[in-house]
């Protein structure tokens, strides 16, 4: 039986936007202290990654999972959206299953659909195309692998680039989801939901929206109730608003009730039929939007400051960078895989003065830019021993040859057609 004060809400406030929601999901890999000279690609602690990982499934992820089970018994038609790295995903089919088996049953029901992100919830997008299709494939080969499903809608997150289009498309995708500053009150039309010249379908999170959630729910004085926030929803040009969050915000503001607030908000939602998918908006796109509507994806500025606003972030990056081709193409991934994990944005995240958290490891941006800067110089020392590896064996195998030549395929078949010929004109 629905609670009174829902059941209340959902009568007396009367939302006028459809909703899309999509909560985004990764875990912060840990860093482990290294010596100067140690030269390998395990540069991870992997022990107290995990431990977070299973500290925030207690906290966060098992009481989501519960209230949208709770929403699905009262209403029909509810769907979530969930963007999850491939690297979080992984680590909590290991350590947290359960999690996993429950979002499992809930894709099935048809709640939960999927939203494509790369595997390390990485910066591969500003490092090369082929790191990001990489990094992008990786990721939703292992949402199909846990939930037999294909993502048809890519999340332009942790960063967004003019380039996300053009890849976008190229891979693939029906829709692109973006973080786009859409002001409140614009007295210029926008839309949530357009069609671009590459007929790619463009989906904007309203910043304004999903900062008020991140930064003032349960801030004192300016803490928004669930009557102000859907005024504010309403505010919002085009038909349908998207609520985009990171779904650390319930551990955030757990304390100040943003669990019942947000069981509240979607059950107005669900109750008023305004809750849909990103896939429902894909169905429902259709020629008009191409003719009234100008490409969304032209009016996205590639703002790199969050992660690229220092210089140390920079100085990072570009190391880090410099490390591309040469992992490209080994044979051994465990190299390649340790870059893309050290392109996690929430390395850089550490580097910042402004973003750097309270679940930051360490004590000053300059602390982890050099705890990062160890980590790229032991790959980059286990890199160099692999190449002389690599060049040793390939001398060994060129003096085997020397000492024990062979007769090349080539000659043995001319020598084979040669005796064929001869017998056939005895």
């Amino acid at each position: 039986m629905m609670d009174k004060p829902i059941r209340s809400l959902i009568e007396t406030v009367q939302l006028r936007k459809d909703i899309c929601v999509v909560f985004e999901m990764s875990h912060r890999p840990r860093l482990r202290s290294l010596s100067q000279e140690e030269a390998t690609a395990d540069v991870f602690d992997d022990a107290a990654t995990v431990q977070e990982l299973i500290n925030l499934a207690h906290d966060v992820y098992i009481p989501v999972t519960s209230m949208l089970k709770k929403l699905v018994m009262r209403n029909t038609g509810v769907k979530i959206g969930f963007a999850a790295s491939g690297s979080c995903l992984s680590d909590l089919k290991a350590s947290a299953p359960a999690v996993i088996d429950a979002w499992r049953g809930l894709t099935e029901m048809d709640v939960i659909e999927w939203l494509a992100i790369p595997y390390n919830n990485s910066l591969s997008l500003l490092f090369s195309d082929e790191a990001f299709r990489e990094e992008v494939t990786r990721g939703d080969d292992l949402v199909y692998e846990y939930f037999g499903v294909q993502p048809n809608t890519l999340l332009g997150s942790p960063v967004s680039d003019s380039s996300i289009s053009r890849l976008a498309t190229a891979m693939g995708f029906k829709a692109l989801v973006q973080k786009v500053k859409v002001p409140i009150d614009s007295k210029v039309p926008v839309e949530s939901i357009v069609l671009d010249e590459n007929d790619l379908i463009n989906v904007s999170i309203d910043h304004v929206i999903r900062d008020t959630i991140v930064h003032r729910f349960g801030a004192g004085d300016a803490a928004i109730s669930i009557e102000e926030f859907i005024a504010m929803i309403n505010r919002v040009s085009g038909d349908t608003v998207v609520v985009g969050l990171p779904i650390e915000v319930f551990k955030w503001h757990r304390d100040a009730g943003i669990l019942q607030f947000f069981e509240s908000f979607l059950s107005i939602a669900a109750g008023q039929n305004r809750l849909v998918s990103i896939s429902q908006q894909i169905a429902d796109v259709t020629e008009e939007y191409r003719h009234h509507n100008s490409p969304l994806s032209n009016s996205i500025a590639s703002d790199h400051s969050p992660w690229l606003g220092n210089d140390i972030q920079r100085q990072a990056f570009m190391a880090a960078k410099d490390l591309d081709e040469p992992t490209a193409h080994l044979a051994d991934p465990a190299a390649r895989r340790a870059l893309m994990k050290l392109l996690n944005v929430h390395h850089f995240i550490n580097m910042s003065h402004s973003l750097a958290g309270l679940d930051n490891q360490y004590l000053s941006p300059q602390e982890a830019f050099a705890c990062y800067m160890g980590a790229l110089e032991s790959l980059k020392r286990f890199l160099n021993n692999s190449v002389v590896r690599e060049d040793d064996k390939g001398a060994k195998s060129m003096e085997a040859e020397r000492q024990h030549p062979t007769t090349p395929a080539w000659a043995l078949n001319e020598q084979s057609r040669y005796k064929e010929n001869t017998h056939s004109h005895i």
